[in-house]
């Protein structure tokens, strides 16, 4: 690889429906406590972001993984359309038809959505250094967190089909306050619902929350 490769953490598709009738995407700052507009493809990035240096030295497509997150993200970015074409043209009462290969769709993009941010890298390297473990440089922190998105059979699977076998409630926003979203667009939430969680999740009641649009 010669040039670096912009990754986006959160997916385009999503921003989009974030927009306002220009395209743009409003922004706040936290640190500067600033409001500013830009476009959904300068948001939620950076460079190499999933470059898997092992892979590439053992002859592997070392952006095997964004690839895998593309493929999936082509399918959810449909499938929710459909879901909010039907959630705005419904009537009350009606019930959202999910068929399971959606359904299952979703849950593993929900939950790779709240794993593959870099906030769940920082957090999860700070885990690692709290337990011992040395992490020098932005390599390693990026290696341990490719690594954690790879452990499909031990992590990923098992979280998402606690989604995917869940109560799905879907609603509309019919109030003049706006939704809106940020860089950990997928969020859980305690049984009381009290406390946002960034870990624990999956202490007994949890629920994840995702705004689509």
């Amino acid at each position: 690889m010669t040039n670096p490769k912009l990754h986006h953490y959160v997916p385009q598709f999503y921003l989009r429906r974030f927009t306002d009738s220009n395209g743009r995407l409003w922004i706040w700052d936290r640190d500067g406590d600033r409001v500013f507009p830009t476009r959904p493809g300068s948001v939620a990035a950076e460079s190499d972001f999933y470059f898997v240096r092992e892979l590439a030295e053992q002859g592997y497509d070392p952006l095997m993984i964004e690839s895998q997150f593309a493929d999936l993200e082509s399918d959810v970015s449909a499938v929710t359309s459909d879901w909010l074409d039907w959630i705005r043209n419904g009537e009350p009462g009606d019930v959202l038809p999910v068929p399971d290969a959606n359904r299952q769709a979703v849950s593993l993009f929900l939950v790779l959505q709240f794993l593959r941010t870099a906030d769940a890298r920082s957090k999860l390297a700070d885990s690692a250094k709290a337990a011992g473990n040395t992490l020098d440089s932005d390599e390693d922190r990026r290696a341990l967190h490719t690594d954690m998105l790879w452990k499909t059979d031990e992590l990923i699977f098992p979280l998402a089909k606690r989604v995917e076998s869940s109560t799905w409630l879907f609603g509309r926003n019919a109030t003049s306050a706006s939704f809106i979203t940020s860089d950990n667009p997928v969020a859980w939430r305690t049984a009381d619902n009290r406390m946002w969680l960034k870990a624990a999740i999956t202490m007994e009641g949890t629920y994840i929350v995702p705004p689509r649009s």
